[in-house]
C-alpha cells in the first residue's frame, strides 16, 4: 500500500517594533524585527528587506551571528529558523535634519521559500515626527519595550503586530509593497541578493 505524505505547511509571523512613538529630525530610531516560525518546517535563507515609505530615510541592519548582510546593510538573510524558534533582527535609522513629514512609516518585508512553497510576510512600525524645540535634544536611545506576556513561540496563531499575507510561488498576488521594494533596488543590490541565495542554497 502506498502512503501519501503531505508536507507540513510553512508558517511564520513578523512583528516590527520601534523604541519610541515620536522623534525629531536628527534623532536615531532603533527597530526590532521579530520573525517567529509557527509552522512545522524549518525556514531556510530567510530574506528581510527593510524600507521606509518616505524618502530620505534608510535603516541599516546590525551585524549578528547567523545573519548575512549585503554591502549597505539594507537586506539581511537568516540562515535558518527551526519550528518553534524566533529570530530578532535589529536595525537603526537616522532621521535627516531636513525631514519634513509628520510621520515615519517603516515596513519590513520577509520572504522564506523553497521549490514547494513561498511565503511573504510584512511587519510595520509607525512613529510621529515632531519639531525639535530650540536648544532641546531628544534622547530616545535604549531598549525596546516588549509585552510582559509575549505570544508563545510554539503553536499556531498570529503574533501581535502587523503581518502580511501568504502568497504562492507564482507571485501574482504577492504584496504590492514587496514588489515596489524590489523595483526600487539597484542592479547591484539584486545581484547581491542572488549571490547570497546561491551561497546559502535554498534547501
Amino acid at each position: 500500500a502506498q502512503v501519501k505524505v503531505t508536507p507540513q505547511a510553512m508558517d511564520f509571523t513578523v512583528e516590527k517594533r520601534a523604541n519610541c512613538t515620536s522623534a525629531a529630525p536628527g534623532d536615531t530610531v532603533e527597530y526590532e524585527i521579530e520573525i517567529v516560525n509557527r509552522g512545522g518546517r524549518t525556514l531556510y535563507s530567510v530574506l528581510t528587506v527593510d524600507r521606509f515609505l518616505q524618502k530620505g530615510v534608510q535603516a541599516a541592519f546590525q551585524e549578528q551571528e547567523g545573519v548575512t548582510l549585503n554591502a549597505d546593510k539594507t537586506q539581511a538573510v537568516v540562515e535558518e529558523i527551526r519550528p518553534g524558534e524566533r529570530c530578532v533582527l535589529r536595525a537603526a535609522a537616522v532621521i535627516q535634519e531636513n525631514f519634513t513629514n509628520t510621520e515615519l512609516v517603516n515596513v519590513a518585508m520577509v520572504r522564506a521559500g523553497d521549490k514547494e512553497q513561498e511565503v511573504l510576510q510584512e511587519g510595520t512600525a509607525e512613529i510621529q515626527i515632531k519639531e525639535r524645540s530650540q536648544g532641546n535634544t531628544t534622547n530616545i536611545s535604549g531598549g525596546i519595550k516588549k509585552d510582559p506576556t509575549p505570544t508563545p513561540v510554539k503553536g499556531a496563531g498570529t503574533a501581535s503586530g502587523s503581518t502580511g499575507t501568504k502568497s504562492p510561488q507564482t507571485g501574482d498576488d504577492a504584496p504590492i509593497l514587496w514588489w515596489l521594494a524590489i523595483a526600487a533596488l539597484g542592479l547591484g543590490d539584486i545581484a547581491g541578493i542572488l549571490l547570497l541565495f546561491r551561497k546559502k542554497g535554498v534547501r
